[in-house]
């Protein structure tokens, strides 16, 4: 058996490490969107549940508590792409 002329080459460490970082970004991103749409169902569940005759006062602190720390990981997130 005969190995191919085209043997794929070893990545220098300067090249495996910016792969690792594009890899990061994707993955900061991808986390980012997750947690914008927990806000936007969050924020919806709220106003659904604010249009309710009584709405429930525990569940509403419970969103909105889930909302700040939502916002608070996305902000977090953000500067850590910034570098």
């Amino acid at each position: 058996m005969q190995l191919s002329a085209a043997a794929p080459r070893a990545l220098s460490p300067w090249q495996y490490n910016a792969l690792a970082e594009m890899g990061k970004n994707k993955h900061t991103r991808k986390v980012i969107a997750g947690y914008h749409r927990t806000i936007i169902r969050h924020e919806e569940k709220i106003a659904a549940e604010a249009q309710r005759s009584s709405p429930d006062s525990g569940l509403l602190e419970k969103w909105e508590k889930e909302i700040d720390a939502a916002r608070k990981q996305v902000r977090k997130l953000e500067k850590r792409l910034e570098r």
